[in-house]
């Protein structure tokens, strides 16, 4: 039996965070998915466009985008109407879309989407659990300290009052004090003609201050900003989510064109390292164990360019950004344990730098973006400026040549208009710019790296399907687990086994470079130890 559904993980994560189970003996078919992939430079893939675009299906949503409060006010005729006609343009969409996937040769790859899509939806239904005593006490505080929540209003208020403006929360009346009243340095004009106050900008404005005071001022300023995100996107969300104190989210197929999952409703993906020291094990659970693959898109590259340099810098012992950031210095590569070693200590800035020209060189970014990107990612502490930028992307070039080259196969493709295709049969045909050669270096990386994760993914459900141990979220190339004292040394083996040794047999192709994975554990998610 086949089962329709778009957008399927989003139905079926309801039904279990409702308590209810899957279908397992089902094939699954989402359409939402299958367009996204059939057609990735598609604006709109939602399923009113899609089936006006592609089918015969007259209107049937005379009411257009609707939120949860509205089903309350529509007739039960009209709901009745609007929910048939979803269901119909779902079935409609089915053979035109399966069609299509047969005819660009997508069915191995949607195969195993379509084998991930329960998995995926019983992981964010079941959701993560929650320390709710200590969440509450962060957010609101208890008996003996304030919590965040009153911490922020006293902040705001104190600022205003230094700042002498009377909302904080008003860009105009913040840029106005800072670039003007208190000569910061500004960063980039808004479309308004005033200045940006974003992060980056204070950053940046901090970066240049030479004056004590308002440098504090600036440093306030960030950590506010920084305090009240965590307070306003994790503790107050967090809070409200009720059911046994668990946080849930759609861990979604079709958003993106690579195949890159992607997090919606609750973003479980981006949760920094403070708020992840409130999830716990589930009750009847000892452990949260999470795989991390190491340098996956680094390996992918390699892969896929073959790049001798490369290759040789996946090998145990090796580190590749010592390699890039040895060249750019003018320095020999270090290759001994003891050389990386020192290397790492004596010149940790440029070893960081390195690594973030290495993966920005891999998705095409250019010097100036890679100058931000480590500014932004350093906290304001790495300004390399564009010429400098420069100088780290030429020596990656000379470090590893065999990349560049791989570019150059990849710009003839786009020259002649060919689909850029990946191991695994993902295919794009990208447009004849710049632009389209920086899409096409990031596309086949990424996506590989995407589906190895997935079939990773599938084998190890597969394999604990009929144990206590289970899935409990995803983050890119970061699989996490909650498992009991009993099964957690054998949880750890298969981990090793299936991660290191992914079968890639179905899709024709033999994954020649080796996949090495961390596996942590703990009692919380932000508070976990390397397992040996």
């Amino acid at each position: 039996m086949i089962l329709v559904l778009f957008n399927g993980v989003s139905d079926l994560s309801k039904l279990v965070e409702n308590g209810y189970s899957i279908p397992r003996n089902v094939q699954y078919f989402d359409p939402f998915v299958g367009a996204r992939w059939c057609w990735p430079d598609a604006y709109d893939n939602s399923l009113e466009h899609l089936a006006l675009r592609l089918t015969n299906v007259g209107q049937w949503r005379p009411y257009g985008k609707l939120s949860a409060e509205d089903f309350d006010t529509i007739s039960d005729d009209d709901l009745s109407k609007r929910c048939g006609g979803d269901a119909d343009a779902a079935l409609r969409l089915y053979p035109i879309i399966k069609d299509e996937i047969k005819t660009l040769k997508l069915e191995k790859i949607f195969s195993l989407a379509m084998d991930v899509l329960p998995i995926l939806s019983e992981m964010g239904g079941r959701g993560m659990a929650v320390d709710s005593d200590e969440l509450s006490k962060r957010a609101f505080g208890d008996g003996n300290e304030e919590g965040l929540e009153t911490k922020l209003k006293k902040e705001k208020k104190d600022l205003e009052a230094i700042l002498e403006i009377e909302n904080l929360a008003s860009r105009a009346q913040l840029a106005s004090s800072l670039f003007e009243r208190h000569k910061a340095t500004p960063l980039r004009a808004t479309a308004t003609g005033g200045y940006s106050t974003d992060r980056v900008s204070l950053l940046w404005a901090l970066h240049n201050s030479k004056d004590t005071q308002l440098s504090k001022l600036l440093q306030r300023l960030l950590e506010y900003s920084t305090e009240s995100k965590l307070y306003s996107t994790y503790y107050l969300p967090w809070s409200r989510v009720g059911r046994n104190a668990r946080v849930r989210s759609n861990y979604n197929l079709g958003t993106t064109g690579t195949g890159r999952l992607a997090s919606s409703h609750l973003n479980l993906q981006n949760v920094p390292s403070i708020v992840r020291e409130l999830i716990r094990p589930s009750d009847g659970y000892d452990y949260l164990v999470q795989l991390d693959g190491k340098q996956i898109e680094w390996r992918m590259a390699a892969f896929l360019s073959n790049d001798k340099a490369m290759l040789e810098s996946i090998k145990p012992g090796r580190d590749p950004h010592s390699m890039t950031a040895a060249t750019a210095l003018g320095m020999d590569i270090p290759k001994t344990g003891q050389q990386i070693k020192d290397f790492k200590v004596q010149y940790k800035p440029e070893r960081d730098i390195g690594k973030m020209t290495n993966f920005a060189s891999i998705f095409g970014v250019s010097d100036e973006s890679l100058s931000w990107q480590t500014f932004e990612q350093s906290e304001g502490k790495i300004w390399l400026g564009k010429a400098k930028a420069k100088v780290y992307l030429d020596a990656f070039g000379r470090t590893f040549p065999g990349w560049t080259s791989y570019l150059g196969y990849l710009q003839d493709e786009i020259n002649r208009g060919n689909w850029i295709v990946s191991p695994t049969g993902r295919r794009w045909i990208f447009e004849k710019n710049p632009s389209g050669l920086r899409k096409a270096s990031n596309y086949p990386v990424q996506s590989l790296s995407s589906d190895i994760i997935l079939l990773i993914l599938r084998a190890i459900a597969k394999k604990i399907s009929w144990w206590k141990t289970r899935v409990i979220g995803e983050v890119h190339d970061s699989i996490l687990f909650e498992t009991t004292k009993h099964e957690l040394q054998p949880l750890c083996n298969v981990i090793k086994d299936l991660f290191c040794n992914p079968d890639t047999s179905e899709f024709g192709f033999h994954l020649t470079v080796p996949l090495e994975v961390d596996i942590q554990v703990g009692d919380r998610w932000g508070n976990m130890e390397e397992m040996v």
